[in-house]
This record gives C-alpha cells, sequence and structure tokens, in this order.
C-alpha cells in the first residue's frame, strides 16, 4: 500500500470512528437528562464527556492524515528531478583520518603505498 492510501484510508477511518463518539456521546446526554438517579446520570454525563474527547481526538487524527494525503499528492506533481543534489562526488577524498572497514564476509581492503619493512603490519591473517 502506497503512503497516500494509507493517509486516505487512515484520514477515512477516524472521521467515521468520530461520528461513531459523537452518536455515542449524544446517547449518553440524552440517557443523562432522562436519569433520575444522580449516581447513574453523572456516570452517563462522565461518559459522554469521554465520548466528546474521543470524538475530538479523532477529528484531529483525521486532519493530520487528511494533510498527509494532500501533501502527498504535491510530492507526485512535483518535479524531483529538480531536488537531485548536483554535488556528487563518487571518489572518497584522500583524507588520512578516514579508515574503511570492510563488512562482514567482504574481502579485505587492498592497502596500496605501504613501505615493504611495515608491510606485515598491514597484512590481513589470511594473507600473511
Amino acid at each position: 500500500m502506497h503512503i497516500k492510501e494509507h493517509a486516505e484510508i487512515s484520514a477515512q477511518h477516524h472521521r467515521e470512528v468520530s461520528k461513531c463518539h459523537g452518536a455515542l456521546a449524544k446517547a449518553h446526554r440524552t440517557m443523562a437528562e432522562k436519569c433520575d438517579d444522580e449516581e447513574m446520570k453523572k456516570a452517563h454525563e462522565t461518559a459522554a464527556g469521554e465520548h466528546e474527547s474521543l470524538r475530538e481526538l479523532h477529528e484531529k487524527h483525521a486532519a493530520h492524515f487528511d494533510a498527509l494525503h494532500a501533501s502527498t499528492k504535491k510530492t507526485q506533481e512535483a518535479d524531483l528531478n529538480k531536488l537531485a543534489p548536483t554535488q556528487i562526488h563518487a571518489v572518497v577524498p584522500d583524507n588520512p583520518m578516514l579508515k574503511m572497514i570492510p563488512r562482514a564476509g567482504a574481502p579485505p581492503a587492498k592497502v596500496e603505498g605501504v613501505p615493504l619493512e611495515f608491510e606485515k603490519l598491514f597484512a590481513v591473517a589470511d594473507e600473511a
């Protein structure tokens, strides 16, 4: 799944969940109004407040994913060739502070320019 599709589906999901929490908040407020028992009335009002908070949270999430979806549209329309770097160096500069570390299983790096008397110091155990 492409991020654009994910953003679109997620925004739709959060809008639907927000509607559900809104309906539940409304139902709990209605039950609180019709309740005679003060304890139950307070419980319904608390539940309505919680559902209202969740409704707002999901609305924020939906807005976030809508913005993400819009930004992916912009990047698809943009000319990415304009963003390509122009100062790429294919060769590592000659710097004595840089040291090549081969990956595990890779052949050892060739060391050039080592005087003969120090050649054994730079030899790999397999070569010695």
